[in-house]
C-alpha cells in the first residue's frame, strides 16, 4: 500500500499521511484518527529504508544495558519499549556485560546503523569514558545515574539517599553494627551505594566496615557472608546478593542479624523470610529514558530527571526473621 491509497481511504491528502507517518507536529487529533484507522485496518507496515531515505530517520533507538538477564533491566526495557512503540520506534538492545570496551563496540554498532538516538546505562564512568560519552553526537540519555562530568541529560535513581535511609532505618531498630556488602570496585551504582552507606555511618558517628563482591551472583552474597561473624544487620547493595547472603544466615541460624537490600525483586517477597528492600521504579525510569531520548530527537531540550524510591520493609528486618 502506498500514501497515494492511505490518503485516498482517508480521505485526506498525501502530505498529512506523510506528517501522521513521520509524528510530525501540527496534526488534529480527527485528521490522526483518520489516517490510523487505515492503517490498523489494512495493517500498514512502512517501509524503514525509505522512511529513513526521506526523513532522514531511522526509527531505530539504541539500548545499551550493562546485564540484560537481571530483573531490574527487564523492567527497564518494558519501559522504554512501550514509549518507543507508541511514537512509531523500534530499539536495538544491547549487553555490554558492564565492560567499556564492549560498550564502546555496541555505541560504533548504533552509529554505523544510523540510529535516530541511544539509551546508555553504563556501570563504569572513568574520565577517558566520559570525555567519549560527551563527543557522542547522536541524541543521548545517560540512564542510572549522573556524573558532573557528564554533559548528556540522565534518568537517575536515588542511590545515595536510598543507601542513607537503609543505614538510618537499621539504627532506628537499635543497630549500630551495620555491615556494607559492596558490588565490585569501580562498579559505578556500587560506588553510589557504598558513598551513601558511609556518609551515613559518619553522621551517626558509626565506624564503617565494606567488604566487597567478586561478581553479581546469588552464590557471591552467600560466600560473602560468610566473613562476617559479628554484625547487628548487613545492608546489602542488590537484592540478588541479599538473598545469597539471606540464605547463608538461615541456613547457620543467624537470627541475631537483620539484612536488607535494594531493587526490591519480585523474589524479594516470596522467599522466606521475605526481604526488606528499597523499590526503585525501573518500568518509570524506562519510560522516562524513552520519552527524553525522543524529545532530543525531536529538538527539544531536556532536563535531567531524579527519580523516587520506597522502603518495603518484610520479615528480614524483624529479630525474629529467620
Amino acid at each position: 500500500m502506498k500514501m497515494d491509497d492511505i490518503a485516498r481511504l482517508a480521505g485526506v491528502s498525501k502530505a498529512s499521511v506523510s506528517r501522521v507517518l513521520n509524528n510530525k507536529p501540527n496534526i488534529s487529533d480527527a485528521l490522526r484518527k483518520k489516517v490510523e484507522a487505515v492503517l490498523k485496518t489494512y495493517d500498514y507496515q512502512p517501509n524503514l529504508m525509505a522512511q529513513a531515505l526521506n526523513t532522514n530517520q531511522t526509527k531505530l533507538i539504541g539500548v545499551l544495558l550493562p546485564a540484560i538477564g537481571l530483573d531490574i533491566f527487564s523492567d527497564i526495557v518494558h519501559g522504554i519499549s512501550d514509549i518507543l512503540r507508541e511514537q512509531g520506534y523500534e530499539l536495538i538492545l544491547a549487553d555490554s556485560k558492564g565492560d567499556i570496551e564492549q560498550a564502546r563496540k555496541y555505541l560504533e554498532i548504533f552509529r554505523s546503523k544510523q540510529v535516530d538516538g541511544i539509551i546508555y546505562f553504563p556501570t563504569l564512568l572513568s574520565p577517558d569514558h566520559i570525555d567519549y560519552i560527551n563527543q557522542i553526537k547522536i541524541p543521548t540519555i545517560i540512564l542510572g545515574q549522573c556524573h558532573n562530568g557528564l554533559k548528556k541529560s540522565s534518568v537517575a535513581f536515588s542511590d545515595i539517599e536510598a543507601s542513607k535511609e537503609i543505614v538510618n532505618y537499621f539504627h532506628s531498630l537499635g543497630c549500630e553494627k551495620i555491615i556494607h556488602i559492596a558490588m565490585p570496585k569501580n562498579h559505578a551504582i556500587g560506588e553510589l551505594r557504598e558513598h551513601g552507606y558511609r556518609e551515613a555511618m559518619k553522621d551517626l558517628k558509626l565506624d564503617p566496615r565494606v567488604i566487597y563482591v567478586s561478581d553479581l551472583s546469588y552464590d557471591s552474597g552467600y560466600a560473602i557472608c560468610q566473613k562476617i561473624i559479628e554484625a547487628d544487620a548487613i545492608f546489602v547493595a542488590m537484592d540478588r546478593l541479599a538473598i545469597g547472603a539471606l540464605r547463608y544466615l538461615i541456613e547457620n541460624n543467624r537470627k541475631d542479624i537483620l539484612i536488607a537490600g535494594i531493587d526490591n525483586m519480585e523474589v524479594s517477597s516470596m522467599i522466606s523470610p521475605s526481604l526488606t528492600s528499597i523499590d526503585f521504579d525501573y518500568y518509570q525510569g524506562g519510560q522516562s529514558s524513552g520519552q527524553m531520548v525522543l524529545e532530543l530527537i525531536r529538538g527539544h531540550d531536556v532536563v535531567s530527571k531524579q527519580l523516587s524510591y520506597q522502603l518495603i520493609e518484610r520479615e528480614s528486618t524483624r529479630r525474629q526473621h529467620v
